[in-house]
């Protein structure tokens, strides 16, 4: 009788882990993300946010779907993901989670093609894993992130500050010279002195 119930026991224990899969709540609420630094104004809906899980710090994977942050007042810079989640991690495991943010209206919906340096990350921390539907575990876990994303303002790249100062040297030169047909006086290297105006 005791070898039948040590049996049970163990077959229990087996299938609170082993059955269903781990999940946890993708947010950000411990670490709202921030624009261009870490007192930069909060991140809003043009912002994406990506979850990465795995079962180490080093095995992370994308999860769940690219998310925008919230616009709803008090709430800016949050994400709101719904439940995720992790593959190949059962119910009542430790998973490592991060959280990649970018700017959406310039690198588009895909995590993939954000170039690494225009990625805002939080720190990878330990999340608890649950699943909602057996109710075995912890509920509510979320990553408890202490360091915000940060997502980088591109810079110009050299051949569009090119274009900008071509463009004024134009715009000054037409001004410069609108001014001039208009009869109005401006000096050049040539005369020092207003030539009198002639009136028919």
């Amino acid at each position: 009788m005791n070898a039948l119930t040590l049996l049970a026991a163990c077959l229990a224990l087996l299938a609170r882990t082993t059955l269903g899969q781990g999940t946890f709540e993708a947010d950000n609420r411990t670490a709202p993300t921030r624009i261009g630094s870490i007192d930069g104004p909060l991140a809003g809906t043009n912002i994406l946010a990506q979850m990465l899980a795995g079962l180490s710090p080093t095995s992370l994977a994308p999860v769940g779907v690219p998310v925008a942050h919230s616009a709803a007042l008090g709430f800016e810079g949050w994400v709101f993901g719904g439940i995720v989640a992790v593959p190949n991690a059962g119910v009542c495991r430790i998973a490592y989670v991060r959280m990649e943010a970018w700017d959406g209206t310039l690198w588009g919906q895909s995590l993939a093609a954000v170039p690494s340096d225009q990625l805002g990350m939080t720190d990878t921390v330990p999340v608890f894993l649950d699943n909602p539907a057996m109710e075995t575990c912890r509920p509510n876990a979320f990553p408890r992130f202490t360091v915000a994303a940060v997502v980088p303002i591109p810079e110009p790249s050299g051949r569009a500050l090119i274009i900008m100062a071509g463009v004024a040297v134009v715009l000054f030169r037409a001004v410069r010279g609108g001014l001039g047909r208009l009869g109005l006086y401006v000096p050049t290297r040539r005369t020092q002195r207003p030539r009198r105006l002639q009136y028919l």
